[in-house]
């Protein structure tokens, strides 16, 4: 396609391609090569490279959340991929020079592609750098590709919680204070004390003072939200239609809790807030059981981070078949498809504790109301309930969605481009398309550079810029965003890698198969290495083929063909007398 534009006017007679048929940048040559055929140019394929694949290992890719808060629980998920290799292989993830977490992949055929995820809890503020690593394998001659690095922010921010409580029960004291104690959470708690009394805890708002939020400005200020033993009745059909929104358009986390006023015996049975919870609920008649019982984690809570207590998986399951029997929950019919089991009653196996994703967001039924148990019959300082509390709010809350958010990879190569978006969003989380929006990148020897983000009309409230790396090295991200009618700025400060690029490296060997396609498409041929001769002679063959069908261009200069003046001045003549015939000017 390039060559077509270069050398566009030009006649071609064929196009010479030499490459190993590995397509690493943007765009579809098998489009822009119909384009060539559309015009009769041949093009010809010169295959370069090993055509047996070698022994080689590869990690194709790396992700991670960019941003996190502090003390959360993420996965770190890398593609690997094995050719020629029919033995076990270690993955490693690395930061700096420690090794972090190991895997250990075995490949299921001789070219064998899988995912290895690796859970890391991140504690400590800044941004890391973290390396997957494949070590190189027997006879392996390309090494250069066996790593990828992937970089994490992790910031210290108070995540805003809404808790709603029916009743002083214990289990509201005991919840509300391991939340309270972690820095990390700022928990807002309205308690019902009687008809039309409340308890306000966390916040100055006089609007509380009346119950739960009424607008969505007020609720969607919240990144969870929490409703304990209280009935559906208590709560306007417009504030139940405003949470079930707040999870599934604000990427808000939903957190139902067991009680004799909650789930079916609530009345919530029909409401909004049924349709967006992990389990099915039992008509309203089914009673609260009130029996000791004790729970297990289920198959799909022995890795997930809300049940992590331990790194060992082993270690972490009889943990939890460790702790004290629970009093009471709420029956439920059945688990909703997409849902995921974490912890169940050992007789009859129950649903204890579900969750599921729901829009943008996320929900969960705990469908007990004493969790308390564990914390009074753990030993002095076990911390057990406190992480499980945390843990479970963090994970419901990491798809709230703020403001203004910036996407941008983590990693890029040296040389890509880097685009750069931003999402604006107003009051009520409504795309805002107005907005000036700004992002101000600095490369590792603090050269700055402002670039302005445009809205990209296609999507309301999307805006986009783009930046080339010339420096390796960690850079700085700001993007600015101001509304048309006001004078406050938002802010979000981010980072991303330049590294060293990787494509040249991937896959390693030469791609026949797509380089006979590419040519097959024009008319053209494909040809090896030792086939150069040949080639040669075939498009010389071609070239004196077509020549003869070739339209020929002759240039003529107008001021040497006075016979084109006369005729131009005769026509001028013909329209002046029809004009003047005709009375026209």
């Amino acid at each position: 396609k390039g060559v077509d534009e270069k050398l566009r006017g030009v006649p071609l007679a064929a196009v010479v391609l030499a490459s190993d048929g590995n397509h690493n940048t943007v765009g579809d040559p098998l489009s822009a090569a119909l384009l060539m055929a559309a015009k009769r140019v041949p093009v010809y394929t010169l295959g370069l490279g090993d055509l047996t694949p070698p022994h080689d290992f590869e990690v194709v890719a790396a992700h991670a959340p960019k941003k996190v808060r502090r003390k959360s629980s993420v996965d770190m998920v890398a593609t690997v991929r094995s050719h020629g290799y029919t033995g076990p292989y270690t993955v490693l993830l690395r930061h700096e020079d420690e090794v972090v977490s190991k895997a250990q992949v075995s490949p299921r055929s001789t070219s064998d592609i899988q995912r290895v995820t690796f859970p890391v809890f991140l504690d400590r503020e800044g941004t890391y750098v973290y390396r997957v690593e494949i070590p190189a394998g027997p006879d392996e001659k390309i090494v250069n590709n066996n790593r990828r690095e992937l970089q994490v922010e992790v910031e210290e921010t108070r995540l805003p919680v809404l808790y709603v409580e029916g009743s002083p029960r214990t289990e509201f004291r005991f919840l509300r204070g391991a939340l309270f104690e972690d820095t990390d959470f700022r928990i807002v708690s309205i308690l019902r004390l009687g008809e039309e009394r409340f308890l306000v805890q966390g916040a100055d708002d006089p609007s509380l003072k009346d119950g739960y939020p009424k607008t969505k400005e007020k609720l969607f200020s919240y990144e969870a939200v929490i409703f304990g033993d209280i009935e559906a009745s208590f709560f306007t059909k417009q504030q139940l239609a405003m949470t079930e929104e707040f999870v599934a358009k604000r990427g808000g986390g939903f957190l139902m809790l067991g009680g004799v006023n909650s789930f079916n015996r609530g009345g919530y049975h029909g409401t909004p807030i049924a349709g967006m919870l992990p389990v099915v609920l039992k008509d309203g008649a089914t009673p609260y059981d009130k029996r000791q019982f004790r729970i297990q984690v289920s198959e799909g809570g022995v890795t997930h981070p809300i049940m992590h207590q331990t790194r060992d998986p082993l270690a972490n399951v009889n943990i939890w078949n460790s702790v004290s029997p629970l009093m009471g929950h709420n029956p439920v019919k059945a688990l909703k498809a997409g849902a995921i089991p974490l912890m169940e009653s050992v007789l009859g196996r129950e649903p204890v504790l579900a969750v599921q994703n729901y829009g943008i967001g996320r929900t969960a039924a705990f469908t007990t109301g004493g969790s308390w148990f564990w914390q009074m019959n753990r030993p002095a300082g076990d911390r057990l309930h406190q992480r499980f509390w945390k843990q479970l709010v963090r994970w419901l809350a990491m798809g709230s969605k703020p403001k203004l958010s910036v996407d941008v990879k983590t990693v890029y190569s040296k040389g890509e481009p880097t685009r750069i978006s931003a999402t604006v969003l107003g009051t009520s989380l409504e795309p805002v398309s107005d907005a000036q929006v700004r992002a101000r990148v600095e490369d590792p020897f603090g050269h700055a550079e402002d670039i302005p983000l445009e809205w990209i009309l296609s999507e309301d409230g999307v805006y986009q810029g783009s930046y080339v790396s010339r420096e390796q090295g960690e850079h700085k991200l700001t993007v600015t965003a101001r509304y048309a009618d006001e004078k406050d700025t938002l802010e979000v400060p981010t980072s991303f890698l330049v590294g060293e690029s990787y494509v040249e490296f991937s896959p390693g060997w030469q791609n026949a198969s797509f380089l006979k396609a590419l040519a097959g498409r024009t008319g053209g041929a494909y040809y090896t290495e030792d086939d150069v001769s040949r080639m040669a002679a075939d498009i010389a063959e071609e070239v004196r083929r077509s020549a003869g069908s070739k339209p020929e261009f002759t240039e003529h200069d107008l001021w040497d063909m006075p016979i084109l003046f006369l005729i131009l001045f005769a026509a001028l003549s013909v329209e002046w007398l029809l004009k003047r015939r005709s009375g026209l000017p």
